[in-house]
């Protein structure tokens, strides 16, 4: 879902805090805005950001990928992917960092379902209740993905406009494979952002919601699956 922020900010990191450790025995019960602070305030090079992060995210999805096979949902997100052609495993990430793969309404009642469909986009399909159905709610997700995906393939070289704040820049050209997909993830949450992160700052988490979207949840997704 775009979104500029789904977590604020603390307005103090403790030294306790700033020492604090997370190991796969315990990162599943860190909540995100803990994540947030050790992630900011301990990891403050991109490297060691992504470390931590991986660390993270194996556990966590691990278990959301558990709990994607005991509701009988990995049918859903392996047809969806064969539908747009895109690795079932991207689908499950993306509904993961999300929602945790939990079918609910967040962001402030923006935010529908597994997939957190935006209400701002997709005011129709969101209001019909139609997120409520996981297959139909991990379809649509697949579609949105798909639309990101192509508004970055087709941005390449151009001239794009950003409404809010107003903001200009020019596409990337001749975007890698690997380019491209990472910046699609990211866009899924950040939008058009996510193009400009990577043009204007290499960085296509520059604006996403925490800036952990792309690609180490995929990647730990991967690591995770053994089913």
């Amino acid at each position: 879902m775009e979104a500029d922020a789904h977590d604020s900010e603390p307005a103090q990191v403790t030294a306790a805090t700033r020492e604090a450790k997370v190991t796969p025995a315990n990162a599943a019960g860190v909540s995100t805005l803990i994540r947030l602070i050790i992630l900011r305030n301990t990891n403050r090079s991109r490297g060691c950001r992504e470390a931590a992060l991986w660390q993270i995210g194996v556990t966590i999805i691990s278990r959301n990928s558990w709990r994607a096979k005991g509701s009988g949902w990995i049918a859903f997100f392996e047809k969806a992917g064969k539908d747009y052609k895109f690795s079932t495993d991207i689908l499950m990430a993306i509904a993961s960092r999300e929602t945790n793969m939990r079918n609910i309404i967040g962001d402030g009642g923006h935010g529908f379902g597994i997939m957190q469909i935006d209400s701002g986009s997709y005011p129709d399909w969101c209001h019909a209740g139609l997120w409520k159905d996981v297959n139909a709610a991990i379809q649509q997700g697949a579609l949105v993905f798909d639309s990101k995906r192509e508004m970055i393939r087709n941005g390449q070289g151009k001239t794009l406009k950003i409404r809010k704040p107003p903001t200009t820049f020019t596409g990337k050209p001749n975007l890698t494979n690997a380019e491209l997909l990472r910046t699609a993830i990211a866009a899924y949450n950040g939008g058009l952002w996510a193009y400009w992160g990577l043009c204007e700052r290499d960085d296509q988490d520059w604006r996403t919601t925490g800036k952990i979207i792309h690609p180490t949840p995929l990647r730990a997704l991967k690591s995770s699956r053994s089913f």
